[in-house]
């Protein structure tokens, strides 16, 4: 049964206090925090998670620094705010245990688990740059790389590259 109340939308139109991140996976009973968001904030054992359309849900919140989770309330996410699926759920924290549900998408791939979950499939230590190599056709089996980015592909073990 979805729950209407209006009391709280009006937090949309202010700045939010953070955002937490996580994803839905159907079957799996709880939700999980990242751990650096918990502590940060003084967060309580219940938790009220509303959207722009009046629907709210009050989720229960384990309270764990290592492990933290939402729990009770947390497999009727898709049937309250309406989605389906394994998906990346945002919330907007505005403080006193309120949370605004920002948006969903769908979970198109596991590189795009937050790096805190358990699910999460990221390399350790990566590192993002962007470099011009040419703007003609390259016929050669091999890539040259050199300067900054060449040491760091030289300092791992065994790096992995994709180029597009």
């Amino acid at each position: 049964m979805v729950v209407y109340m209006k009391e709280y939308c009006w937090l949309f139109s202010t700045i939010p206090d953070g955002v937490l991140t996580t994803v839905y996976f159907d079957g799996q009973g709880f939700g999980e925090v990242d751990p650096s968001f918990s502590r940060e904030f003084n967060l309580g054992a219940s938790w009220r998670v509303f959207d722009s359309q009046g629907r709210y849900l009050d989720l229960g919140y384990n309270g764990s620094l290592f492990l933290p989770r939402l729990i009770d309330g947390w497999s009727q996410m898709p049937s309250v705010f309406g989605f389906s699926g394994a998906s990346i759920l945002s919330f907007f924290y505005f403080g006193g245990d309120l949370f605004g549900f920002a948006y969903q998408e769908p979970l198109l791939s596991f590189s795009d688990i937050p790096f805190y979950h358990s699910r999460s499939q990221q390399l350790p230590y990566t590192a993002l740059f962007c470099i011009r190599l040419t703007g003609s056709n390259v016929a050669q089996p091999y890539l040259s790389v050199f300067g900054q980015f060449e040491s760091y592909l030289r300092a791992l073990q065994s790096p992995f590259i994709t180029a597009l």
